[in-house]
């Protein structure tokens, strides 16, 4: 689930900071501030789009990293960065994040079209190619003399390599990082 674009709602529950560090190679350390709700810019009735970074088993809790908004509940998300650290505050060269930390499931809104373009599905491709050569190899070694190839026939090969779509769920569950 980790990399997953999501809308997180506004809730006084989970903890807001603003991550910054330096540039690398310098001797500037890290500084992490904790923001308290609600702000000027995020408040009730709104919500922010970010990558999933964690989740953590037991306690059900996600960790965020935000990428753009917040938005009003009815808006639809643009792209609009309003999260921004104070000029002053960042050193040069260094980099700013905003991380939502132990946020509870219930906030948690995945934005599935998103997750679909946001990359090339290599795994639901490559077990199809399998499946391809598996048709090809049984039917052309295999398959008896006496058998015809048809649309409908034959169904090639024994019943455990056929494709069902319960053992394409297993398989691409199987492989989900985090």
């Amino acid at each position: 689930m980790c990399g997953f674009f999501v809308q997180i709602s506004y809730s006084k529950d989970y903890d807001l900071t603003c991550e910054i560090t330096g540039k690398k190679g310098t001797k500037i350390p890290p500084t992490t501030t904790h923001i308290s709700l609600p702000i000027p810019v995020f408040k009730p009735t709104m919500y922010f789009r970010g990558k999933l970074v964690a989740f953590h088993n037991v306690r059900k809790w996600y960790t965020v990293e935000y990428q753009d908004g917040p938005y009003l509940a009815d808006e639809s998300a643009d792209g609009t960065i309003l999260f921004k650290a104070p000029s002053r505050l960042v050193p040069k060269g260094g980099t700013v994040k905003f991380m939502a930390n132990n946020v509870h499931q219930g906030h948690v809104t995945v934005d599935v079209y998103d997750n679909y373009t946001s990359h090339i599905p290599v795994f639901i491709i490559l077990i199809s190619i399998i499946q391809a050569g598996c048709f090809i190899y049984y039917v052309r070694y295999m398959m008896k003399d006496d058998e015809k190839l048809t649309n409908a026939a034959p169904i090639a090969g024994p019943d455990w390599m056929w494709m069902q779509s319960e053992f394409i769920h297993f398989l691409i569950l199987a492989v989900l990082p985090c």
